[in-house]
């Protein structure tokens, strides 16, 4: 399909030190597991990999993109097909990782030079809308400029 990697088309060339690993940890990622029902744990474990592999097997860019868009409000089968379970999902794989990544903002905002700073967070579109919301209603930020990378062209 003519894919990349995140790490192929991210050539990100910055010093270690001022690399910011800002997800969450195993650990805490292993107490969030816990909480998320073992029904859904299971249909994960069972059907995820069955996923994957039809997806390499007769996946096309149309599937993939399908799938893929992402506004910044829920869409309506966002809310249509959200129950306490993948609610509890969401709030494992989306919130509590956004908690962690608005935390390190905050340190940032806080710590450094408030006059002028570029920061890159580079984190998938669903992670956005959390991010974005916290930027700009309790930090004051406003949007200047913004570069969109294309994933694909169908």
């Amino acid at each position: 399909m003519e894919l990349v990697t995140q790490q192929e088309a991210l050539k990100i060339r910055l010093p270690r030190k001022d690399v910011i690993n800002a997800d969450m940890s195993r650990r805490d990622f292993d107490k969030g597991w816990s909480a998320v029902s073992a029904a859904l744990r299971f249909q994960l474990i069972i059907f995820l990999p069955v996923y994957v592999v039809w997806l390499f097997l007769f996946g096309t860019r149309e599937v993939i993109a399908e799938h893929m868009a992402m506004e910044d409000m829920p869409s309506r089968d966002e809310t249509l097909f959200s129950d306490e379970d993948t609610e509890s999902l969401d709030r494992l794989l989306i919130d509590e990782r956004d908690r962690q990544l608005i935390g390190v903002i905050e340190d940032l905002h806080r710590t450094k030079n408030p006059d002028r700073k570029t920061v890159g967070i580079v984190y998938g579109a669903r992670h956005m809308r959390n991010i974005t919301s916290f930027l700009l209603d309790r930090l004051s930020y406003r949007i200047t400029a913004s570069d969109w990378v294309v994933v694909f062209d169908l």
